[in-house]
């Protein structure tokens, strides 16, 4: 069956959200990332690039710990969605541990059909997979 324009915009206003243990921000806490809108994606790209320009030559992008706050800063969300970070925040998230920076990240980038080092870095054209995340 074909989809209407209006069926695909009702669509992409109920994007799909998974949650994310993260013990290390405290007990037995968890977080929520969000699939990301292509502006939001064209955002941590932008971000990623940015903060890309700044590290040191040998680290791999992968382990970039900046790229890794952009991610998360644009997915991480209450249980209805709602952003819980904004880019101000950046500095205090690269301050705390690693672990839940890269799990978040991880999962964002599973959820919006995104895989590998370059992708996460915005260097690649490939379009997203076509298995259906699930929230």
């Amino acid at each position: 069956m074909a989809l209407t324009r209006e069926q695909i915009q009702e669509a992409s206003q109920n994007l799909p959200i998974r949650k994310v243990s993260t013990p290390e921000w405290g007990g037995d806490g968890h977080v929520y990332v969000r699939m990301l809108r292509g502006r939001d994606i064209d955002t941590v790209h932008s971000t990623a690039r940015e903060m890309r320009a700044r590290k040191d030559a040998g680290q791999s992008p992968g382990e970039d710990p900046h790229t890794m706050a952009a991610w998360v800063i644009m997915a991480a969300c209450s249980e209805d969605g709602t952003p819980l970070f904004t880019k101000d925040d950046a500095e205090w998230l690269l301050d705390g541990p690693l672990a839940p920076l890269r799990r978040c990240m991880e999962e964002a980038l599973a959820l919006n059909g995104i895989g590998g080092d370059e992708e996460a870095e915005g260097n690649s054209d490939s379009s997203p997979s076509e298995s259906s995340p699930t929230g």
